[in-house]
């Protein structure tokens, strides 16, 4: 699986929610559907600040994280069959 990323994950803030096509999902719900995706544990969701999780296709998953702090936008984008 192929994993990239803008920005490195230690800065990124607290937050629990994150955003599935407008509904709003527990982080714990993301762990249990991509639990098994150990690049994705990485992320460290519980530092998050604000995560918005969109779905391009059936085998790119793309990650958007806002920064309220720095008021900027870190993507890490995952290219892997659901």
């Amino acid at each position: 699986m192929l994993f990239h990323t803008k920005t490195p994950c230690d800065d990124l803030k607290s937050e629990r929610i994150i955003f599935l096509k407008s509904k709003r999902i527990e982080t714990n719900q993301i762990f249990d559907w991509f639990g098994g995706f150990a690049t994705l544990k990485k992320l460290q969701y519980k530092k998050l600040d604000k995560l918005s999780l969109v779905l391009e296709s059936l085998t790119k998953i793309k990650i958007v994280v806002i920064l309220k702090k720095q008021y900027e936008i870190k993507e890490f984008v995952c290219n892997s069959v659901i």
